[in-house]
């Protein structure tokens, strides 16, 4: 027998004991549709699975069949010649074929869709439809098992409702607080928040009918603090032996169901350690300290530990100067910077004294460095303008100890302007003031010790007239990174970006740099997407663009290219503030808080041919912020150059995809007049939550049959119903080439 005539004789074979179908099965053989109508009850019975059973395993018990498999969505299912059951043993790794066909239908109870199931004979294949209808049951009530509870903050109470009848179809409820600062409710499960009243009411998808539960809520006794013993976090020791290091303590407070757990953190002597109220000591100097830790629920119960802090170093009461003036710079911070760029260690000698130890002995000029501090000051005639030598001065009380700076300009072989330390000869206060005054060496220090490029400091980071708490430096390198190329300070105080690409991602010229020319009054941000940072020092200003557009990139973020600005125009700059909210793409773009969703979808390409079913997996990948996670979307696809008659649609799990004719989707999907739309997931969408898109993301399968050969391109689009916007960046698109 051919295989059509198989799937029509099948409704014939005689089981024994006799097997008989129920009363609206009939088989429809222009279709080939096994079609029947059943109530809940009866599907709760099995009696729609027995159906189907019987049917299929009437396909490989007849006599003269050939079917070999049969394949339902992606997987393909053989007969088990060692099964035992009366009707269908059609399984696929021990899975059965009739219960993916049940699951199918009472996934979609609300929504019925037909299921086409693949024969196979080895040769040839041949479509079969199961296309089972449900009949609705409403719903006509619903109750609770408890219409009063009374509860104590801390404890949970689980009220369960009851859809009436049994058999209703669709028994979906949903939970609600008139008072959620008194209690909240989810799934039945109440959880008491504060002392108060409020009514939980359980409202049934079908029919809104609801039941209520009066919920008192009552707060729970105050329990004292009765025992605080502190420990060290990790169960280090109780000690500090770096200089200047911290210990992170912890009070652990008994009982467990303490009202108020919160403590006070103290030490007996802050001349050897200070302790912050995160239980954090930090050493000061050598010694022995106590460190109590009180409750705070006035029961006057504390716990106390022992911290012993030794070789504590010299420098926390030194004082780094320049001339009279001191630098805002941390003693030991600096010299151990000195130490590290010299490649020697820094000693504190049991007198007091500090010195270099394991240096180089000679400098690359073959002079002898042997890096160390001195109290000698610096030789009267060894001038900044003789030997371009400037000075900075380590002091406490009456000691001072200086470095010298050779500040030449050719001084060393890295290209820094500050190249070579060394010892001081002899004294002479006037050649180290001029030193000072000539060299600026409190620029020195901070550009060659601490990285910050003396042409930033003094720059402030802008957005309108509000400063943004960023260091100057940081940003702009920050911005070069992220551009590709080198931020670079002229001599003429100039700052500029070298080096980055001669292009963005859509053949713009952009060359970042920074400019000193304004924002064009003409360019406002509703106009071109484009927001402004500026970067401020006196009466010089630099500015840079951001374009925070949704689409201006191709990586998904909100703020993604950087440019010079064409003129001036104070107040486009302001209103271009005040609309883009700059400040937050600042700090989201180069500090990496991201608070956008953003979703990105791709598929491979597929060669398909006329008449025979393809499947392209398409992939949604991204990140979801919790504001966003309720929002409803939906998923579709844009095909230019075929209709809906040249394309067969098969059913996947979650439905078969709908042919979108309503003109707002539509637009949504920025599709043509011709265009065939298509969507996934049901009208009016999912909420984001339901799947989760990060890490790998989430695969939904494109299979169908297109009866007319070309090349047609795919456009993706991940709509967000709720806020009205794209969620993956526009153009991502695949191919399917169909041959004949």
């Amino acid at each position: 027998m051919t295989l059509q005539e198989q799937v029509e004789a099948a409704m014939d074979y005689e089981y024994d004991p006799v097997y008989v179908y129920n009363d609206s099965v009939a088989f429809e053989s222009t279709t080939n549709t096994f079609s029947g109508s059943y109530t809940m009850t009866e599907i709760l019975a099995n009696q729609a699975m027995n159906d189907m059973a019987r049917y299929l395993g009437a396909l490989y018990r007849q006599e003269g069949s050939t079917v070999e498999s049969i394949t339902f969505g992606e997987t393909v299912y053989t007969w088990d010649v060692e099964g035992t059951l009366k009707g269908s043993n059609w399984k696929s790794e021990g899975n059965s074929l009739v219960s993916a066909l049940v699951g199918a239908v009472v996934g979609n109870i609300n929504d019925p869709q037909p299921l086409t199931l693949k024969l196979s004979n080895g040769e040839d294949t041949l479509d079969v439809i199961f296309d089972l209808d449900v009949e609705a049951v409403p719903v006509t009530g619903v109750t609770v098992d408890k219409t009063e509870i009374t509860l104590v903050t801390g404890d949970t109470e689980t009220i369960t409702a009851t859809v009436a009848p049994a058999d209703a179809t669709n028994k979906n409820v949903s939970w609600t607080s008139s008072d959620e600062a008194v209690a909240t409710v989810a799934d039945g499960v109440v959880t008491p928040l504060t002392a108060g009243t409020t009514t939980i009411t359980v409202t049934t998808a079908d029919g809104g009918f609801t039941a209520t539960c009066e919920v008192t809520v009552n707060a729970a006794p105050a329990v004292e603090v009765s025992a605080i013993s502190v420990f060290v976090d990790g169960d280090g020791e109780a000690k500090i032996t770096e200089p200047g290091g911290t210990l992170q303590l912890k009070a652990n407070v008994e009982p467990d169901s303490a009202s108020n757990k919160d403590v006070t953190w103290s030490v007996d002597n802050e001349g050897v350690a200070t302790i912050d109220q995160d239980g954090l000591l930090t050493a000061v100097a050598n010694g022995t300290v106590t460190i109590r830790a009180t409750a705070k629920d006035g029961s006057g119960v504390f716990g106390t530990i022992e911290i012993v802090i030794s070789e504590q170093n010299a420098t926390p009461s030194y004082v780094v100067k320049v001339g009279d003036t001191e630098l805002d710079v941390d003693a030991a911070a600096f010299l151990n910077a000195v130490a590290e760029w010299d490649g020697s260690t820094l000693v504190f000698k049991d007198d007091g004294e500090i010195t270099f130890e394991g240096g180089l002995t000679s400098d690359d000029y073959g002079r002898e460095s042997g890096l160390y501090l001195s109290t000698v000051g610096p030789d009267k005639d060894r001038t900044f303008e003789t030997t371009g030598e400037a000075y900075v001065s380590l002091t406490k009380g009456e000691t001072t100890y200086y470095i010298v700076f050779d500040a030449t300009a050719d001084a060393g072989p890295d290209g820094r302007t500050s190249k070579y330390l060394c010892a001081i000869p002899a004294a002479a206060e006037e050649a180290y003031d001029e030193a000072v005054e000539l060299a600026d060496i409190e620029e020195y220090v901070f550009d060659f010790f601490f990285g910050q490029d003396k042409a930033t400091k003094g720059y402030v980071v802008k957005v309108g007239g509000t400063a943004l708490d960023v260091d100057a430096a940081k940003f702009l390198n920050a911005v070069a990174e992220w551009d590709g190329s080198t931020l670079v300070f002229k001599d003429d105080g100039e700052i500029t970006f070298e080096g980055s690409l001669t292009s963005d991602d859509y053949g713009r010229e952009s060359g970042l740099y920074l400019s000193t020319v304004g924002p064009d009054k003409d360019r406002t941000f509703e106009t071109t997407g484009e927001a402004y940072v500026s970067l401020t020092k006196g009466e010089t200003t630099y500015y840079i663009v951001f374009d925070a557009t949704a689409d201006a990139g191709p990586d998904g973020r909100t703020s993604k290219y950087l440019c010079a600005i064409p003129a001036a125009a104070e107040e486009a700059y302001d209103e271009a503030v005040e609309l883009a909210d700059i400040e937050e793409y600042v700090f989201d773009f180069f500090f990496g808080q991201d608070k956008i969703t953003s979703l990105t979808m791709s598929a491979d390409n597929v060669n398909a041919t006329t008449s025979v079913e393809f499947t392209m997996p398409v992939n949604t990948k991204g990140t979801v912020t919790d504001a966003d996670k309720e929002n409803r979307v939906r998923f579709y696809g844009v095909i230019p150059g075929i209709s809906a008659s040249d394309i067969q649609l098969a059913t996947i799990p979650g439905g078969k995809p709908e042919v979108v004719t309503n003109d707002t989707e539509r637009v949504y999907a920025g599709a043509s007049e011709d265009d065939l739309v298509l969507a996934w997931g049901p009208e009016g969408g999912f909420p984001l939550s339901y799947v989760d898109y990060s890490g790998e993301g989430a695969t939904t399968n494109f299979v169908a049959t297109i009866n007319k050969a070309g090349s047609y391109t795919v456009t993706f689009v991940f709509y967000d119903i709720t806020a009205g916007k794209q969620l993956n960046a526009k153009g991502e698109t695949a191919t399917i080439t169909v041959a004949n």
